[in-house]
């Protein structure tokens, strides 16, 4: 059911071959991800064609997702028609774990709230949030083998010249116009660790790395909108984030789910009928 063609090759002869109404497409991994009910839901404007999926609120994949589901039952009935759905849509978020696996636990958490089912990531999620941010905080920032020493850093010890940019200030920023308060003084709040949810400062030039995908992790799952990212040049920079080191981009982006999740400040599913 999953389909992935050839960006630069077969662009206008599958669009008119098979009609799809919209497609989420990206420069990176240069390749076009096509399933057409669920991209022409998630991009209905395609007003920017080149938007990350992981720029996208979870409440864009939740809307998409219930609104198969909704499809599926209508034509082979309620139980049946959810079966197809959960096959259909586990299908299309494995094909874009695939290519973004950073996505891994975002699509997880979707397959348990919507199907009750528990995939590895989520089953792994579960297991911290009955330890608690605390644990998770340290795992991530504290101490010479937590995981930004042992993935990060010293992957990258002779490199002299990091992606630097003041965009996660402004991102930080924009987050607050459109987040609510207790998460502002969260995302800001030291006190919550000796770390706090961040890493470092502002001034060390690894900042960006190591936090960018954190930010972008938690924002997705807080249901806030998140269209501030949705313009080229700070697409731009998410993309230089996550080529100068794919692996900390995907595990960084999953700590920000997580974080998200165990601190009970993600989006709830049941608010979208």
């Amino acid at each position: 059911m999953s389909s992935l063609i050839n960006a630069k090759g077969n662009h206008d002869a599958e669009m008119a071959s098979n009609g799809l109404e919209a497609i989420l497409v990206t420069d990176y991994p240069d390749l076009i991800f096509s399933q057409p009910e669920m991209i022409r839901l998630l991009c209905p404007s395609m007003a920017n064609p080149f938007i990350a999926p992981e720029v996208l609120s979870v409440v864009r994949w939740v809307i998409a997702i219930k609104d198969n589901i909704n499809v599926w039952s209508g034509m082979f009935g309620g139980h049946v028609g959810k079966s197809y759905a959960r096959i259909y849509i586990d299908d299309c978020l494995g094909t874009l774990c695939q290519y973004f696996p950073a996505l891994q636990l975002s699509a997880d958490w979707i397959m348990f709230e919507e199907f009750g089912e528990m995939k590895p990531a989520f089953i792994e999620m579960a297991r911290h949030q009955n330890h608690g941010a605390q644990s998770l905080l340290d795992k991530m920032w504290s101490g010479p083998d937590c995981l930004i020493q042992s993935q990060l850093l010293r992957h990258h010890v002779d490199e002299a010249v990091w992606p630097s940019s003041s965009l996660f200030v402004h991102a930080l920023a924009a987050f607050a116009q459109c987040a609510t308060s207790d998460l502002v003084k969260l995302l800001t709040d030291k006190a919550l660790s000796s770390w706090g949810i961040f890493w470092g400062e502002a001034v060390d030039y690894r900042y960006m790395v190591a936090n960018l995908p954190v930010l972008l992790g938690f924002w997705s799952m807080t249901g806030a909108p998140m269209t501030w990212w949705h313009r080229q040049r700070r697409l731009a920079v998410v993309e230089q984030v996550r080529v100068f080191d794919p692996q900390w981009f995907a595990l960084a982006y999953q700590h920000g789910v997580m974080l998200a999740v165990v601190m009970g400040h993600h989006y709830s599913t049941a608010k979208v009928e």
